[in-house]
């Protein structure tokens, strides 16, 4: 009679101990991140500052509308190329020497960056194919990598959707309430997959969470897990490693800063921010100490790849110094980059990586001498359109082609 009640009262010992433990390990986690951020901030203005500093003499608009009509030409001549030669269903994909396509199971994030993309240039047309190809990859409600992959999907191609979505297509509410509808179906999880590809964890979660309160959705129609959700960034921040981790990082903090900026109420539900209202901040939901998590987080993203614009226009941004000269230097550095041909796709003797935000920054390098695989180019449509290349005064439609690109199939 006495062992049952011994075992249970043991495993109720461990389930306790453990608890304790975990919470205690969170508590620790934020304050290193809270001792850091005082130290981080000011290092961080002071870099930025130093690298500000050689293109200010050429601060003025005429050399900002030169530069955004330069990138905006550019992601026209791109944008004719990917329709002809780098969608396979309407969905963009890279193409090995001999014309297969490559990366079809990660084209629903890439084909959705790219309708965002085009949708903030203005290429209006594109976009709508784009989105119509986008849609048409689900299987129901269910969301698929591709209709050609049979992989299960992951977390991150849902954060490519949330990306779309900010962009406001046609039907987008019907769209994404079909999607929380189908996550609250697979209690939590966003298809078949493992836990730790298919789970819908709690800072992807929170993202969802900001997507239901921007469209208004009922909070009775919300899954269980977007009620438990929060912004996880500052825990992302301390385990980060260069490559695809950090670039999620970065959509994640993208997707949060856009939230913000386009809402009149918002609550990031992070454990930083509810420690400082308990701790006497002003009562504002989002609180000083939740702007200064997001600079750390822009700070750990650049310094991990210091060839990473998209990274550097993240640091800019929290920092609340995106001005003209900083928008000028990053376009002036984009346009620059051998990694993005003039007058062509990027190819592997161009660089080895296929999406240059993602990847190490030794995959910048070209992989091969002769060029043989072709990568879609949506990274520098991406940089184009967040660094305003579609709010230059040259009318998307009246963009000259360049008559030595032969753009017939």
């Amino acid at each position: 009679m006495g062992r049952p009640s011994l075992s249970f009262s043991l495993v109720r010992r461990w389930f306790f101990g453990g608890l304790i433990a975990v919470l205690s390990l969170i508590v620790c986690l934020e304050f290193l991140v809270i001792l850091n951020l005082n130290r981080i901030s000011s290092q961080q203005y002071s870099k930025i500052q130093t690298l500000l500093e050689p293109h200010r003499p050429k601060i003025n608009l005429d050399t900002l509308h030169r530069l955004r009509r330069e990138a905006l030409t550019r992601a026209s001549l791109y944008d004719e190329l990917i329709k002809r030669d780098m969608l396979l269903d309407g969905m963009v994909v890279n193409r090995g020497a001999k014309g297969e396509p490559e990366g079809v199971c990660d084209s629903l994030l890439f084909s959705s960056l790219r309708f965002y993309a085009l949708e903030r240039l203005g290429f209006k047309h594109s976009a709508n194919d784009a989105w119509t190809s986008v849609l048409g990859s689900r299987t129901g409600a269910q969301w698929q990598r591709h209709p050609r992959c049979g992989k299960s999907l992951s977390r991150d191609m849902l954060m490519g959707v949330l990306v779309a979505l900010k962009a406001n297509p046609e039907n987008g509410t019907t769209v994404f309430r079909d999607m929380i509808h189908e996550i609250d179906r697979q209690n939590g999880f966003i298809d078949d997959g493992p836990i730790y590809v298919s789970w819908l964890s709690p800072g992807v979660a929170g993202l969802v969470r900001m997507e239901a309160e921007r469209r208004n959705v009922p909070y009775d129609e919300w899954p269980w897990i977007l009620k438990q959700s929060f912004s996880s960034i500052e825990y992302d921040g301390l385990f980060l490693k260069e490559g695809y981790q950090s670039h999620l990082a970065g959509l994640g903090l993208w997707l949060e800063m856009y939230h913000k900026e386009h809402v009149e109420w918002f609550n990031p539900r992070s454990l930083l921010g509810a420690m400082a209202r308990l701790t006497g901040e002003p009562s504002s939901l989002d609180t000083t100490l939740d702007d200064r998590r997001r600079q750390w987080i822009a700070g750990t993203l650049s310094s991990l790849s210091g060839a990473n614009l998209f990274f550097d226009w993240l640091e800019y941004r929290t920092n609340g110094i995106y001005q003209v000269d900083t928008e000028i230097k990053l376009l002036s550095e984009l346009l620059a980059m051998p990694q993005f041909p003039v007058t062509r796709l990027p190819m592997d003797c161009d660089r080895a990586a296929d999406y240059l935000w993602q990847r190490r920054d030794k995959e910048a390098i070209p992989a091969a001498r002769q060029c043989g695989r072709t990568y879609a180019g949506v990274d520098f449509l991406w940089m184009a359109a967040i660094l305003g290349a579609g709010d230059s005064e040259l009318n998307p439609e009246d963009i000259p082609v360049d008559p030595s690109i032969n753009l017939s199939h």
